[in-house]
């Protein structure tokens, strides 16, 4: 029986002098990086401009009626006819001239500028969606505490005292 003490005692002796000393603890170190979907959209336009100049036209209406009593009265009449409108740089006279018996017109037009814009607008999407893990192994060691270390040392030397006096 006493052998049989010793042959467990020193088994448990041996199960608790390897678990201790070798036990390691491992840690999992997990990251993952996730990119979102971005979409761009990307506005042109092209602008064309069409520039007219300006036109400055004069146009002349003689009035005669074939008769002289006649284009006297119309003269004496319409000598002092003299119309016109102004609107911005645009304008036009009508008069009535009585030397070469007629209506003298004359119209100014400023130059035009057409614009036309053609907006193109381009949406582009991009799906890049990046997801990438590591999963990394850490071992760390424990370490055993020294009143750990001394207490098996001096259970040890018990049973090693005790086993040479027989007394196991």
């Amino acid at each position: 029986m006493a052998q049989t003490f010793k042959h467990v005692l020193t088994a448990i002796v041996l199960a608790l002098l390897f678990t201790t000393c070798a036990s390691t603890k491992r840690k999992f170190v997990k990251s993952a990086t996730l990119k979102n979907d971005s979409t761009f959209t990307k506005q042109d336009s092209i602008v064309s401009t069409t520039i007219s100049l300006g036109i400055k036209d004069t146009i002349f209406l003689p009035i005669s009626t074939g008769s002289e009593q006649l284009d006297s009265v119309l003269t004496t009449r319409l000598a002092n006819f003299k119309t016109g409108k102004k609107s911005g740089a645009n304008s036009y006279d009508i008069r009535f001239d009585t030397q070469a018996k007629g209506f003298e017109i004359t119209s100014t037009i400023k130059q035009t500028q057409n614009k036309i814009e053609q907006k193109h607008d381009s949406i582009y999407q991009s799906k890049a969606t990046e997801v990438r893990k590591e999963h990394k192994e850490v071992k760390t060691r424990s370490k055993v505490p020294i009143w750990l270390l001394i207490a098996f040392l001096v259970l040890l030397f018990v049973v090693y005292l005790l086993s040479k006096f027989n007394i196991i």
